[in-house]
Parts: C-alpha cells; sequence; structure tokens
C-alpha cells in the first residue's frame, strides 16, 4: 500500500501513473498469460479418450469428518469412531421410536452428520461395531502417515482410491497440486492420500487393479493392470531414433513424469499453465535427457516414497522441547 501512494505521490495523481495495454489471450487470461506450446503436449489424463497418459485419477479421500477419521494411533480412532457409533445408533433408535417429532442432537464432540448419517436415520439403518480389518495407512500431509478408518459410511468421498489401494495390494501414485492453486507441487506415495495431502491434489496411479467378483471397498480379488496408456507410450517412443528407446516402457514414462514435474524449468516456465490447468508432459529433444529425468524420477521417488527408512543427515540433531505450563489469564 504504502508502495501505491508513494507511486500516486511521486506522479501527482492517478490519471498520471504509467499504464500498460493489456490484450485478453484466447484462454482469457489478462494476467499471466500461458505459454501457447503448452497445448501441444500430451495431457496427463482426459475424461473425453482423446490420447492421454493415464487411464484414471483420483481426487484425496475426503472424510468430512477428520478429527474421528484420522490418527496417529490405531487405538485412539478405535476409541473415537465407538463412540461415534454408538451415539448414531442411539439416535437411529431415538427416530424409530417416534420419527414424526425427532430432532437430530448436535455434539460435536461425539459425531459431526454428512449425507449418508441423515440419509441412514430416516431409513432407520443401524451401523455394525467398529472393524479394525477396515483401518488403513494415509498420507494426510506430505510425509506424515496416520491411520485412517475406510468403512464408507463414514467418509464424504472415496475417490477412486478402492480402484488403486484395493485390500493390501501395492501400489504407487503421482499426487499434485489441483487447478488454481499458487505454485505447481507433487509428491509420490504408497498409500492413500488426503485430499489436502497437497493443496486440492489430484492422484495418478502406477497401476489399476480391475475387480474380479462382486466385492466392493477394499475387499475381493483383483487384477492387476497398467494404468499408463499405449497410446502414451508410443508417443514418447516415436519422437527418439536411438535403439535404447525401443526399451521405453510403462515405468519409464511414471518415473519420466515425475522427473520432469520437479524439473525447475519446467515448472518456471510454465507456471501459469500449471495454475490453470492440469499438467501437460513434454518430450525433451533427445533419448539421452528422457533417460536422464527418468532417472532422476527414480531417485526421487526412492526418497520420496521411503523417507521413513532414509539415514537421518548427521548433522541433524532430534530435540526434546519442553513446555512450561501456561497460566490461563486471571
Amino acid at each position: 500500500m504504502e508502495d501505491k501512494l508513494k507511486a500516486v505521490a511521486t506522479h501527482g495523481a492517478v490519471k498520471n501513473l504509467p499504464t500498460e495495454l493489456l490484450t485478453i489471450d484466447k484462454y482469457g487470461d489478462w494476467l499471466d498469460q500461458r505459454r501457447e506450446e503448452y497445448s501441444s503436449f500430451i495431457k496427463i489424463v482426459n475424461r473425453n479418450n482423446e490420447r492421454s497418459v493415464f487411464s484414471i485419477y483420483s481426487n484425496g479421500m475426503q472424510s468430512g469428518r477428520d478429527t474421528w477419521s484420522y490418527n496417529f494411533s490405531a487405538i485412539q480412532l478405535k476409541f473415537n469412531f465407538d463412540k461415534t457409533i454408538e451415539f448414531y445408533n442411539q439416535e437411529v433408535s431415538r427416530y424409530k421410536s417416534n420419527p414424526n417429532s425427532y430432532e437430530k442432537i448436535i455434539n460435536s464432540s461425539k459425531m459431526k452428520w454428512d449425507k449418508a448419517q441423515i440419509d441412514g436415520i430416516s431409513k432407520q439403518r443401524f451401523v455394525d461395531e467398529f472393524k479394525p480389518n477396515l483401518v488403513v495407512i494415509v498420507a494426510y500431509r506430505p510425509f506424515v502417515k496416520q491411520s485412517f478408518y475406510y468403512d464408507k459410511f463414514w467418509i464424504h468421498r472415496t475417490g477412486q482410491f478402492a480402484k488403486m489401494f484395493p485390500g493390501k495390494e501395492n501400489n504407487l501414485i503421482i499426487t499434485c497440486s489441483g487447478k488454481g492453486t499458487y505454485e505447481f507441487s507433487c509428491l509420490m506415495t504408497n498409500s492413500i492420500v488426503d485430499v489436502q495431502f497437497i493443496q486440492n491434489g489430484l492422484s495418478y496411479p502406477r497401476y489399476l487393479y480391475q475387480n474380479n467378483d462382486s466385492a466392493e471397498g477394499l475387499q475381493g480379488l483383483f487384477t492387476k493392470v497398467d494404468a499408463i496408456s499405449q497410446q502414451a507410450i508410443a508417443h514418447f517412443k516415436a519422437v527418439y531414433t536411438e535403439p535404447e528407446a525401443a526399451a521405453i516402457d510403462a515405468d519409464s514414462v511414471f518415473y519420466y513424469i515425475y522427473g520432469i514435474m520437479h524439473s525447475p524449468d519446467y515448472r518456471s516456465t510454465y507456471a501459469d499453465n500449471l495454475s490453470k490447468e492440469l499438467p501437460r508432459i513434454p518430450r525433451v529433444k533427445s533419448f539421452a535427457d528422457f533417460n536422464s529425468f527418468e532417472k532422476a524420477g527414480r531417485r526421487l521417488a526412492g526418497l520420496h516414497v521411503n523417507y521413513e527408512n532414509s539415514h537421518c543427515i548427521p548433522a541433524v540433531r532430534s530435540m526434546r522441547l519442553k513446555i512450561r505450563a501456561i497460566k490461563p489469564p486471571a
């Protein structure tokens, strides 16, 4: 504000300030206009069956009740949900005894209401007790994992994670910040992620698991298939003439993408595009460069996914902080 007032004072009046003519581009941008060549890159995902890298993506897990659904302690998680389930079933009983005069009780210490619970009351649906086998590990924030209760009745939106992490199956996902974020970022994990793991994040998996029976959720028998399209693999192979390029496969593309997404040049050059639309992936000029980005992506993936097993940097020491008791004001 002081800089603006100073500029006005220097020029005597607002009308005397220097101006610049702005021209809107075809995307409707007045400021921070996108680079045109970005539109020629392959899309990371596409709903309209056009050529893209991944065949599926997912929003992060939206519990709608993080206080209950997440906990560092699986024991505490069960304790919290035992109270919630007991409270909900009591509400069902109250409704069942006198539906015409029923009014739900709002008690934030016991349960947060959502559409599933409101509908459940009207349908007089009781819920079963807490099921320990539905506790899974979710990346709540970068490098912070917690226990999570994966019962669809208690989740606002589950995304597509039942197709990415069914049962005890393994997978890797790249989660990128969503459109409208201030700065693009991405991180690879080997678990389900929360919707704010990275701001409004969207996740792209290495594999997709197809259900072979009628089971739902995290149960059943599954077939593991590539989530990276054959079109994408052919797209990257086509531009390189070296014989070694024939070895490009889904793994190569997956880690190449992760390397590219961490390139400072990519992030700075296409910062305006990345803030307004989903990522697109360029093809670097030579296979040697492709190979370098792939190797970098693999190394970064190893560090990011296996951070819990990484060696501590010798210069960093852990410290135990003591917090003095704070007396309330008189």
